[in-house]
């Protein structure tokens, strides 16, 4: 057997199973943990803000509406620089390109510190969205590299953990900077909090530049037998995505409506998720005005303590069943829940922190377990630079919701007095990608569904219609 070239040149023989086990097994222990803590590091230095907002928005006079503007400027870039940065990565290779973007985050994000005004925050957001555009699609791509099409999305669900465990102590940690440095050299615990959680995305992007590989064909770390395994499986699948056509573009793919209702699926999420994430730590406060800033990042660990357990379970039961895109509409329709319920206590005037908070963690559970189920569709019809491109286009589009999210939310809270007809409105609009959902299961010939049914050797961009 001969090792693959990077075009995806098949070759002869089948993978042999054990060897697939071992390799698989030294992939994860050598990509995942890196992976895994830049995601983490991502999510802490995009949303330390939510938590900064505490003293900040008084200090530099933000009302609700600047705020959540500001908190969602950071998704313009992101959708604007996304392509860019995922193409980096792809044709510079991971140590370079990763490497790039987490140096280049941390000084944008440390860049925070240094605001006096409100033009001057909605550009430091902006910075940081173009410096962490890249990081996500480039993850995805990069795993894809690695292993199967059936693992990839239980893999990123591992990846994304990283995320939650960010919510789980992003909050405790981001209260105790702020509290013990709160005052230092006559400087604001908030602007220490973006120096202090600046400086390890640094580090991991210097560790990134001599750690990773670029992927399976020049991996230091496996065998030469593991390393051929590998490539011979992942060629195997290259060649079954590719039978029917020779020709995949970017062009091709996004003619297909399915695309673009994934688009929306994703943009509605993102709208959900950034609400929870941009001002969780302020619906704490309005619901427990005696709590102090440590207290509420306390608070703050428990929805995303339950996030990391139920994303990583139902993207491991998803993928065994291959019913992708029913536990989509299912973990759909759990967040869906958890945001209407908590309007309604809202309304109702049953002002109850504990009950709040537990709709706000089922509303997160059902968010984050979307990861896992929604990019396996993705992951298993794309290939080379055009899955490198198309999975930027779909997370960059798709998140500026993440810009909407927090916007609608600070308006309508300007605009009402209070959050709940912004929550409200956040469910309203996660009902709708539940319906979306369902639209995409309907559209797609049922053996293409990802249903659990089995797969065709059809690519799932080329299906229209039934005929």
């Amino acid at each position: 057997m001969t090792i693959p070239e990077e075009d995806g040149t098949s070759r002869a023989g089948a993978p042999e199973t054990g060897l697939i086990k071992s390799a698989e097994a030294g992939v994860s222990r050598r990509i995942l943990p890196v992976l895994v803590t830049g995601a983490f590091l991502s999510y802490l230095d995009r949303t330390n803000v939510s938590f900064a907002a505490l003293t900040m928005n008084d200090d530099l006079g933000l009302s609700h509406e600047q705020y959540g503007t500001g908190a969602g400027m950071l998704f313009i870039a992101y959708a604007a620089c996304g392509i860019p940065a995922c193409l980096l990565v792809k044709r510079a290779g991971a140590p370079t390109g990763f490497g790039i973007l987490l140096i280049l985050w941390s000084l944008c994000s440390a860049s925070t510190a240094l605001v006096t005004q409100v033009w001057q925050f909605y550009l430091a957001r902006i910075l940081v969205g173009a410096a962490e555009s890249g990081y996500f699609p480039s993850v995805l791509y990069y795993l894809s590299l690695w292993f199967s099409e059936e693992d990839v999305g239980s893999r990123y669900a591992i990846v994304l953990v990283g995320t939650t465990i960010s919510g789980i102590v992003g909050g405790p940690i981001a209260g105790a900077i702020m509290t013990l440095l709160e005052g230092v050299f006559g400087v604001p615990g908030w602007r220490w909090l973006f120096v202090a959680e600046a400086l390890p995305a640094m580090l991991l992007g210097i560790f990134c530049l001599r750690y990773l590989d670029r992927g399976p064909e020049t991996s230091r770390f496996l065998s030469f037998p593991e390393r051929e395994a590998i490539c011979a499986r992942q060629a195997q699948e290259l060649a079954r995505r590719s039978m029917v056509t020779a020709t995949q573009s970017t062009a091709e793919v996004f003619k297909a409506p399915w695309v673009w209702i994934m688009i929306a699926i994703w943009f509605l999420q993102a709208c959900g998720t950034y609400g929870i994430l941009y001002w969780l730590p302020l619906l704490i406060k309005a619901a427990t005005t005696q709590a102090s800033v440590l207290a509420v990042g306390l608070i703050s660990a428990l929805p995303y303590l339950s996030a990391s357990l139920s994303m990583t379970s139902i993207a491991r039961l998803a993928d065994r069943s291959k019913s992708w895109i029913l536990f989509l509409i299912g973990t759909c329709a759990v967040g869906a829940t958890g945001f209407l319920v908590v309007a309604i206590l809202g309304f109702l005037h049953i002002t109850n922190l504990w009950l709040s908070i537990l709709c706000l963690t089922v509303a997160s559970s059902g968010l984050w377990s979307m990861h896992g189920p929604f990019w396996s569709i993705p992951a298993g019809l794309l290939t080379g630079e055009v899955a490198a491109t198309s999975y930027a286009i779909i997370n960059s589009a798709a998140s500026l919701g993440g810009f909407f999210g927090p916007f609608l939310i600070g308006t309508l809270t300007d605009r009402t007095g209070t959050f709940n007809a912004a929550l409200l409105f956040i469910g309203t609009l996660i009902v709708l990608a539940v319906l979306f959902t369902l639209q995409l299961r309907v559209m797609l010939p049922k053996k293409h569904a990802f249903d659990g049914q089995n797969r065709d050797t059809v690519p799932l961009y080329l299906v229209v219609d039934d005929e």
